[in-house]
């Protein structure tokens, strides 16, 4: 039986941003195939931590896909920080 080969390919804190850090994020593939994600929020938050993979290839997709929910977040907070200043001005 031959050994995994697993390589660390990022890692960082959820939430260092904004000062209020609630999880570590870790992301490493194996064997050149499969990307492991690992959210480790016990130590933080005490919730569970998440952990999936997926085939390596999938990668970009997933990268898309919360991009386009980060641009929808951050049209949705426009919208609405620019309703409330529009409310306060009339």
């Amino acid at each position: 039986m031959r050994k995994s080969r697993t390589l660390p390919l990022a890692s960082g804190l959820i939430g260092q941003e904004y000062g209020s850090v609630y999880g570590q994020l870790e992301v490493t593939l194996t064997d050149y195939e499969t990307i492991h994600i690992l959210i480790r929020r016990k130590p933080y938050s005490g919730d569970s931590d998440i952990k999936f993979s997926m085939p390596f290839t999938d990668l970009k997709e997933m990268i898309a896909i919360l991009g386009e929910a980060h641009e929808k977040l951050n049209d949705n907070w426009l919208s609405m920080i620019a309703a409330k200043e529009l409310k306060a001005h009339t």
